[in-house]
Order: C-alpha cells, then structure tokens, then sequence
C-alpha cells in the first residue's frame, strides 16, 4: 500500500469509516436472516423483494458489480439468509485486499473509496425513497 500515501489523520478516517462499514453490513445480512422468521411462503417472497436491494446496496459499498451479482445471487437462493455475506466481504476487503484473487473480484482497499454513510446504510440509499417525506414523488419517479 505504499502507493497510497497515507498520514496518521488519514489512516484514523478510513479505519472509523470502515468500522460503520463493518456495522451496516452486519445490519444488511441480519435483516436478510429475518426472512427465515417468517413462515413459507412469505418469507422467500421477502428474499425475492429484498435480493436487488440488498445487491444494490453492496453496489455501493464495495463498488464491485461482481460481488453485487454474488450478493444478489445468495440472497434469491433459499436457505442461504444466514450466511453473513456482506460482512465477510467486508472483513476481505479490510484485511485481505491486497490478494490478486480478491483484486479480481473488484474489491480495493478502503482508502481508494471510503465509506461514505452511517451504521443504518451507505450513502445513495436516498435513491429507494421513491416519495419524500412532503408526499410528493421523488425526482425517479
């Protein structure tokens, strides 16, 4: 990581932002487990509403359409709701982003894209909001 110049300041920023990162993808996979609470068939109904949005919003925290397509894929499939996906691509990318394998994948490391939300999500999801909160729609729709 010697190509990306990095002072204390820097290295204390992305490290706090990958901490929520980190919380928000566990808060991403718990809601995607709650599925399994509910009984068949509405629970794999809710998988299939939650699938593009929950690939969606991996879009946009790891910035990979590959990883989203991964996401997008376990979260469609029955039974898979309790694999804690976005959390263990989260884990790689902190500590194992360096590997050509995870390279390959579209993951880079937090400092070429920080995390830019809160522990509820990323940044972006304002996006879902197809009516805003005066009632009238949004500029999508």
């Amino acid at each position: 990581y010697e190509s990306l110049p990095c002072d204390d300041a820097c290295e204390q920023a992305w490290k706090s932002k990958q901490v929520k990162k980190f919380v928000a993808c566990f808060l991403l996979d718990l809601a995607g487990a709650a599925s399994l609470a509910i009984p068949p068939p509405w629970g794999e109904l809710g998988d299939v509403i939650y699938a593009p949005v929950y690939a969606y919003l991996c879009f946009l925290m790891f910035h990979s359409k590959t990883i989203a397509g991964i996401a997008f894929v376990k979260e469609i499939l029955i039974l898979t709701d309790l694999i804690p996906f976005l959390t263990g691509i989260c884990f790689i990318e902190t500590f194992f982003s360096h590997h050509k394998a995870v390279a390959a994948c579209g993951i880079k490391h937090p400092r070429e894209h920080p995390y830019e939300g809160t522990f509820r999500g990323p940044a972006g999801m304002e996006s879902f909001q197809a009516i805003r909160s005066d009632g009238k729609r949004g500029s999508r729709g």
